[in-house]
């Protein structure tokens, strides 16, 4: 491994590979995905324990001792560019020396050196997503950019009701700022319990598309890109996009791989009809803090080479950085080390990588709807994640467990926090999201008690699909509160 890390040079985009300036903006030909995935029937067998504990977690726990990667509490936004050089670094390791396992064949998928820097140097730097006078382009933000982030929202996979899924939804597509709508899990339809392969989640999926589609018509803005949930099986995904009123070409799909660099088949059926129906794949990979991976160092380099392991494999650039926390927070943005590392994770990326990057300024809140501490939830991640690179998305509260907790001022937070952190340094904006971590810190777990806060019925107009006077009232104040620590809002 030596040997390869000194060939491995940190290259960013500038390598010396004379294609690169031949072929940028180019995905992988359809020959040659066939052939990656061709390894999963051909690639060494590996039983799934012997991938894990002898494979996988060894590799991780070497790596981060031997490149140093350590989590500062002190530095939420990474400021150390050699930090960042070297997470990215470790990560290729990884990939190169652990592989993907499928796990239907324990087969291990092999990814070559060449093949890895050929791809992160030649995937667009942009996408377009949506139709007509709705579609946005997509772009590959750099650390301290001048780009202002897109701004994806909406439930984030967390439960939403029959009744209240298309005001839901509505209440985030008008809101000006938000350029894509992120689907929500029904609990019901008709009636009836969704549960995982049965008929039901079938019919969900085309309802749920049908939900989304319905608040964007009622929004006025009926060509929006929908981002449709990936089930636990291919056949929701690919049955929602046949049925007339379904997803179209021009929005995209959740792909969402197990943790450890693993690829069962249903996931890869699933970017496979996103890679022939012709709509968007997002790969949103879940390295968890506190999993196989180890702690925070682990989860981050992990979660790197996730990343550009399935951007290549399911022929995507469009990547979403995700590291739970296994015990406290279970995809909060908000939580200290999630959000240290998932910033460790993008600035990585973007540095070295041709991807385009959404992440969660608050993929879950602790505190519930109609709460001081929900808006400082989302601050805090918003201003990192714009400074370090990303576009944004913004989801759910109450951790994403309870029904109906989520509504489109969060976007409209995420948005105009995010286009007020552009043009901040790095250093600047560390200290600004420390003063808005001591908002919150004192209620999150295991230490604190977030505070419920309402339901979206309870604190929005259900028929005017408006915030009630109290959700805007709280809103302008903290957005008063962030003006007074020197975040300049637009307007």
């Amino acid at each position: 491994m030596g040997k390869l890390r000194k060939n491995w040079k940190i290259w960013g985009l500038a390598t010396n590979f004379r294609f690169v300036t031949l072929r940028v903006g180019v995905e992988l030909s359809r020959s040659r995905v066939w052939e990656l995935w061709r390894r999963a029937e051909t690639g060494p067998l590996c039983p799934e324990r012997e991938f894990d504990l002898k494979r996988f977690y060894p590799a991780v726990k070497r790596l981060v001792k031997e490149y140093d990667i350590t989590y500062d509490p002190e530095t939420v936004i990474p400021t150390d560019n050699t930090l960042i050089d070297d997470a990215f670094k470790a990560a290729i390791d990884l990939l190169l020396e652990v592989g993907v396992l499928c796990t239907d064949t324990e087969k291990i998928i092999k990814l070559e050196e060449g093949e890895i820097k050929e791809a992160l140097a030649t995937f667009p730097k942009e996408i377009t997503v949506g139709e007509g006078k709705d579609a946005v382009t997509l772009t590959h933000r750099k650390i301290e950019d001048d780009k202002p982030p897109r701004i994806m929202g909406g439930p984030n996979g967390s439960p939403i009701s029959e009744e209240m899924a298309i005001p839901i939804y509505q209440s985030y597509i008008q809101e000006p700022m938000l350029d894509i709508l992120f689907y929500g899990t029904p609990t019901t339809v008709e009636g009836m319990e969704v549960k995982a392969g049965s008929p039901v989640e079938l019919y969900a999926e085309i309802a749920n598309v049908y939900w989304m589609k319905e608040a964007a018509r009622r929004a006025g803005r009926p060509g929006i890109c929908t981002l449709g949930a990936a089930g636990a099986t291919a056949a929701p995904q690919i049955l929602a996009s046949l049925v007339e009123g379904g997803y179209k070409k021009t929005d995209a799909m959740q792909l969402s791989p197990p943790p450890q660099l693993k690829a069962p088949y249903f996931m890869l059926c699933e970017a496979a009809h996103c890679i022939e129906y012709g709509c968007r794949g997002v790969v949103i990979p879940s390295s968890i803090i506190g999993g196989l991976a180890g702690g925070p160092e682990g989860a981050a380099i992990t979660n790197i080479a996730e990343c550009i392991a399935f951007a290549i494999l399911f022929n995507t650039p469009w990547v979403h950085p995700f590291m739970p926390e296994a015990l406290h927070a279970p995809g909060c943005s908000a939580y200290p080390p999630e959000m240290a590392m998932e910033l460790l994770s993008i600035a990585a990326l973007v540095k070295h990588a041709n991807l385009i990057i959404t992440s969660g300024a608050n993929s879950r809140t602790f505190s519930g709807l109609c709460t001081d501490t929900t808006f400082y939830e989302i601050a805090a991640p918003a201003i990192g994640k714009t400074v370090i690179g990303a576009n944004l998305h913004a989801g759910s509260a109450r951790k994403g467990y309870y029904t109906d907790y989520m509504a489109g001022i969060s976007a409209r937070c995420t948005g105009e926090v995010g286009w007020a952190a552009v043009g901040l340094k790095r250093e600047d904006a560390n200290e600004m999201v420390k003063t808005i971590m001591a908002k919150y810190e004192d209620i999150l777990p295991p230490k604190g008690t977030p505070p419920v806060g309402k339901k979206f019925q309870e604190c929005y107009d259900v028929q005017t699909v408006t915030p009630t006077k109290e959700h805007e009232d709280l809103y302008k104040k903290v957005k008063k509160e962030l003006e007074n620590i020197g975040l300049a809002f637009k307007y």
